[in-house]
């Protein structure tokens, strides 16, 4: 056995038995000749990495491939500690559904919100407790891996998909508020007859002026959606949808495009919005 498949059977273990992995560079040069391991290190760009776990473990692969020379990525994956870019697609795409489903099934709890504004005294504050309340992002992460894994037994594979589901989250390529604009739009109505938001006052106008807010006409969403995604409105069968969200993720996940960020923001946007408007959620 190889000092990296044996690295793999390890992470694996624990992973299986504590719910969590992790290794140092200090624990890699036990295992590794320590010269060879460094300069893996310099050439990977990775001086500054002390500790390698699910949120990185592209890093840990970069540098094993410097050091050994071949690429590991296929026993990571048989192992559940790594996902694939074709398994980030479709985690993201099912993450999307979840979050959805979570939105068209709650019931806004407009009352439940003006207690909120109330104690708080702030908008956003009160918005942030009302969405953690009722969209608990651990038990979404949960939902999503539960039905990711629904036919699969890997305690690792799940440690690797929910570090992956929160830092979808931490980076807001899936972002709750941007999937709720009708929920969200509710919980404005609230505040501004709460008094604690501009053009709420009995100046309407002239305090949406002074507050720097001023009302817009609703775009036409769905309108929006097809633009970003390259679609015509003639197009947007579910296969049709879903294929196109696909291609463009591809080009810009920030997983592998580091300048990708905001426009997949937009695409996974998008692509919520239409499936919502072909009633599939």
């Amino acid at each position: 056995m190889t000092s990296t498949e044996a690295l793999i059977r390890d992470l694996k273990a624990r992973a299986e038995s504590d719910g969590a992995w992790s290794v140092t560079q200090d624990e890699l040069s036990d295992r590794y000749d320590p010269v060879d391991l460094y300069r893996s290190v310099y050439a990977a760009g990775q001086v500054s990495v002390d500790r390698y776990g699910p949120e990185n473990v592209g890093e840990l692969l970069a540098l094993i491939e410097y050091l050994c020379e071949r690429d590991y990525g296929p026993e990571f994956r048989e192992a559940g500690l790594f996902l694939s870019y074709d398994d980030r697609l479709d985690l993201t795409e099912r993450f999307v559904r979840v979050v959805r489903r979570a939105v068209v099934l709650h019931l806004p709890e407009p009352e439940t919100f003006r207690a909120m504004l109330r104690e708080f005294r702030r908008y956003d504050r009160a918005r942030f407790v009302y969405l953690s309340t009722f969209f608990d992002p651990a038990l979404l992460v949960r939902t999503c891996s539960d039905e990711y894994l629904e036919v699969r037994d890997a305690p690792a594979l799940r440690v690797t998909v929910e570090a992956y589901l929160r830092r979808l989250l931490q980076r807001h390529i899936v972002d709750l508020e941007d999937l709720a604009p009708a929920l969200l739009e509710i919980l404005r109505t609230v505040a501004r007859h709460e008094g604690m938001l501009p053009g709420s006052g009995p100046h309407g106008d002239a305090d949406r002026k002074a507050g720097g807010e001023r009302r817009r006409p609703p775009a036409d969403s769905r309108t929006q959606a097809l633009q970003v995604l390259g679609l015509h409105a003639c197009e947007p069968t579910h296969a049709r949808i879903r294929e196109r969200y696909r291609s463009l993720m591809r080009r810009y996940h920030p997983d592998v495009n580091p300048d990708g960020l905001e426009r997949a923001k937009l695409i996974t946007n998008a692509y919520a919005v239409l499936i919502s408007a072909n009633g599939d959620s």
